[in-house]
């Protein structure tokens, strides 16, 4: 699981206007061995609406969901990089 903006942005190799100022775009992703799951705080985002993008992100297998996630039961991550809400449902 990853929640840093900016490896997030590298590892789907997108970029958004969401932010001002910055080319990222909040999310979270969840990576598995069969694909991903993309959670997004809501459906709007630039990224939802554009087929590009979302061809993109169905060839590499990643689904779209809204934020926040409900995590599985062992995930792998970096703990001091998880909000309040992520890191009670790991710990």
């Amino acid at each position: 699981m990853f929640s840093d903006l900016g490896e997030i942005g590298w590892i789907l190799n997108l970029r958004s206007e969401e932010i001002p100022f910055n080319p990222f775009f909040k999310s979270i992703i969840l990576i598995t061995t069969q694909g991903g799951t993309l959670f997004l705080p809501h459906p709007d985002v630039s990224l939802t609406n554009n087929p590009n993008i979302q061809n993109h992100l169905k060839k590499a297998n990643i689904l779209s969901q809204k934020y926040p996630p409900i995590l599985p039961s062992k995930v792998l991550c970096q703990p001091n990089q998880l909000n309040f809400s992520m890191y009670s449902q790991i710990k």
